[in-house]
């Protein structure tokens, strides 16, 4: 801990005292001890912050259901001191902990964890909606920069929700479209891994194995306030028409992994089909109100 209290700037990860000895099989008790000897009361956490920050690509995402995996601990180590810092370097830290930590994974699991405002409880000198939003536009620009020139869902797959979350929220949700365009563009299979990674993942309580089911109504719906899902009908209508078929009712998948690439398109067209229809009747059922003061049982019309 000595050593790493008397790293200086510039924090070269060369120079790193965490380098030489933190692995990916020893990442959490390190952390546990880190945790156990930070002088709380000190205020002066940045190597330490930049030290753990630097060797983000080590530590393991192994996530389980009932507890927190090493980089989540990591993460929450890292917010609990920028927090403990003073209210006036705050922003500064978090923002030079982004540019220290070496993967988008590691930035992004950082950003979600860092305090702020809107927290349920939230915490005192915790970051106001304001710099959170500061934050999410710096934090979304470096992810920009890095992923214009490569396919996210083909290169980090289980990232891709994420990624989107972040450039929707906080960057420039037009320019998202737009790499969404030209992704789907050049690989219309980029259509069938958005939809894939915004499935969620659940873990088997009796074994611990994870899995994915099918695309739902609340996925299509969490997807739908992110990007312009139009792209990705107009995709499949144009590589895919065969999957563009009327269905009488919602496709089920018979096993959890058997005919997903198939299946899991065909849901979300459904779904698309479905809100789009939901949508022109009640555009016509404002208009008809505009152009008529009353319309006698409006209710029997409605889907």
């Amino acid at each position: 801990m000595q050593d790493i209290n008397d790293w200086n700037e510039p924090y070269s990860y060369q120079t790193n005292p965490l380098r030489d000895f933190i692995t990916s099989e020893n990442t959490e008790k390190v952390i546990q001890k880190l945790r156990s000897q930070i002088d709380w009361s000190s205020g002066n956490y940045q190597p330490l912050i930049l030290s753990i920050a630097q060797v983000g690509d080590i530590i393991p995402d192994t996530r389980t259901f009932l507890s927190f995996n090493p980089l989540v601990q990591s993460v929450v180590l890292i917010a609990d001191m920028i927090i403990n810092t003073g209210k006036n370097k705050q922003i500064n830290i978090a923002k030079l902990t982004l540019d220290n930590a070496p993967t988008l994974e590691y930035q992004i699991e950082l950003f979600r964890w860092l305090y702020h405002s809107e927290n349920e409880n939230p915490k005192p000198d915790c970051f106001s909606s304001e710099e959170r939003k500061e934050l999410g536009e710096y934090l979304g620009n470096k992810v920009f920069s890095e992923i214009e020139n490569i396919d996210i869902t083909s290169e980090k797959p289980d990232l891709v929700s994420r990624i989107f979350w972040i450039l929707s929220e906080y960057a420039d949700k037009n320019r998202l479209n737009g790499y969404v365009k030209l992704l789907v563009s050049s690989d219309p299979a980029t259509v069938y891994r958005i939809l894939n990674d915004y499935v969620p993942t659940f873990t088997s309580l009796t074994n611990g194995t994870t899995g994915k089911e099918g695309f739902d109504e609340a996925t299509y719906k969490s997807l739908s306030k992110i990007i312009d899902i139009s792209i990705l009908f107009e995709s499949i209508e144009q590589s895919h028409p065969d999957l563009i078929v009327n269905l009488n009712e919602y496709p089920t998948l018979k096993s959890r992994d058997e005919d997903r690439e198939l299946i899991i398109p065909q849901q979300f067209i459904w779904l698309y089909r479905k809100d789009f229809s939901r949508n022109i009747f009640y555009t016509i059922l404002e208009l008809d109100n505009f152009n008529r003061p009353y319309i006698k049982n409006v209710e029997k019309f409605r889907i």
